[in-house]
């Protein structure tokens, strides 16, 4: 009955309208589903190399336990293999045990031998806090946290990212890697 007090102009007005409220809509959840599709695949990705890298430090320790290589020196070799491992140009894993000890990060050599969860810079220190939180308290393979990250280059823990941590099977190390999310983010 409304509709009928509405003139020709306002009532071709209300359907311009509908329509592009529509669209918009659908276009938006469109959107929306790609961003979770891509987030998707990059927890795959992360999967697979984080996979990867324990199954490569699993091997030495294999080594070692059956006393086929001295235990030191299985883990000297799974931390430079690890090192010399990296994906997508830059990106790269990094090794702290379980008590927050960085054992190996090929771009702070300065931290080895450091305990991560003490550092001074409160977002490194709460970065280095969750990956080890990740890596206890979640499945094998399921250890995800999203931190700030530091483009190669810089010393800014700024950049949003997706990490991976988890714990091999012999000598309590965990093992990250992370791909960054800015390009799935909103602008």
């Amino acid at each position: 009955m409304m509709l009928q007090k509405l003139t020709v102009g306002k009532k071709l007005l209300l359907i311009v309208l509908i329509f592009t409220t529509v669209l918009v809509s659908s276009a938006t959840m469109m959107l929306l589903d790609l961003r979770t599709g891509m987030f998707e695949d990059r927890k795959g990705k992360l999967r697979a190399l984080v996979e990867t890298a324990v199954n490569t430090v699993n091997q030495y320790g294999d080594l070692a336990a059956a006393g086929k290589m001295p235990v030191d020196e299985a883990q000297k070799m799974a931390l430079a293999t690890l090192t010399h491992m990296n994906f997508d140009g830059k990106n790269y894993f990094f090794v702290f045990d379980r008590k927050g000890i960085m054992k190996m990060h090929p771009s702070r050599k300065d931290n080895i031998g450091q305990n991560m969860l003490e550092l001074k810079d409160e977002q490194a220190r709460a970065n280095y806090v969750g990956y080890l939180e990740a890596a206890n308290k979640s499945p094998a393979y399921e250890g995800f946290t999203e931190f700030p990250g530091r483009r190669p280059g810089s010393t800014l823990n700024d950049t949003p990212k997706l990490f991976l941590s988890v714990i091999d099977k012999h000598w309590d190390w965990v093992i990250s890697t992370g791909i960054f999310l800015d390009d799935l983010e909103a602008k």
